[in-house]
């Protein structure tokens, strides 16, 4: 009797534990929308359209002069936004509310010219108005809430490969004299960089806005004879004064903002 009563006890303390741990689900439970789910689209997907780096092509409310500097856009994988305005650089992030396409917009606050500035305005005002964006493998538009085109967007060229090792052919033209040792440059793929002027060994990294193509460069304080300090100190200032590069077919060249070659480089074998 005794065992009966036990088994029937714990019979009920299960049924009991069954009922506790089942799920229901609730009343006014409904499927997500078709729509609903592309609002929450997710821009850490490794395929994400918008993601990569972009050039402002057209303004809808402004035509951008020719002596502006380039609008561009980056949006990274997990959602980060950065770019340049003009005179500015801004950040922010991609808005996840399905209302915006962009969330708050933060900028420094330098001054420039007034035709640039007036463009850097609009520029902004269209990602504050942007709620949509149509993106292919090369242009990105972005769309108001009425499906009016605010701006589009090209895809910003390939940058160069920089990485890898380096001596130094000539600067400004001029051949470097075979009685010195040669310059020598590393870049690795994290951006830090190192090498040899002709007498001290140097250390830096590659900048990471789009003013100049090297951060500040640091090395040691050897002296030397007077034609290798001369090459060397050419040297330094052409990593100074460097605003992009150029790499193709084992050459490497450094340039300033008006495109003048500074340095090239050839590839070590």
């Amino acid at each position: 009797m005794r065992l009966m009563v036990k088994t029937a006890l714990v019979g009920c303390v299960l049924a009991t534990l069954a009922v506790s741990f089942s799920y229901a689900e609730p009343e006014d439970s409904q499927p997500m929308a078709a729509d609903e789910k592309e609002m929450i689209r997710k821009a850490d997907t490794p395929d994400d359209p918008l993601a990569g780096e972009w050039i402002v092509k057209e303004l809808a409310e402004a035509k951008i002069p020719t002596g502006v500097k380039a609008l561009t856009l980056t949006i990274k994988q997990d959602g980060s936004v950065a770019g340049f305005g003009g005179v500015n650089r801004f950040f922010g992030k991609l808005a996840t509310d399905g209302k915006k396409l962009f969330g708050p917009i933060g900028s420094t606050r330098k001054a420039g010219p007034a035709e640039a500035m007036k463009i850097e305005s609009t520029f902004f005002k269209a990602l504050e108005k942007a709620t949509a964006s149509n993106p292919t493998d090369e242009q990105l538009e972005l769309l108001d809430s009425h499906g009016k085109v605010l701006m589009k967007f090209v895809k910003a060229p390939a940058k160069p490969a920089l990485t890898g090792e380096w001596v130094l052919h000539s600067l400004s033209g001029e051949a470097i004299p075979a009685e010195i040792k040669t310059p020598t440059l590393t870049i690795n793929e994290d951006g830090s960089l190192a090498g040899f002027g002709g007498v001290n060994r140097f250390f830096g990294k590659v900048a990471a806005d789009d003013k100049k193509l090297f951060g500040p460069i640091g090395s040691t304080m050897m002296a030397g004879p007077p034609e290798a300090m001369k090459v060397e100190s050419q040297l330094f200032q052409a990593f100074e004064k460097a605003t992009r590069a150029t790499s193709a077919d084992g050459k490497l060249q450094l340039l300033d903002s008006a495109d003048q070659v500074l340095a090239e480089f050839t590839a070590t074998k």
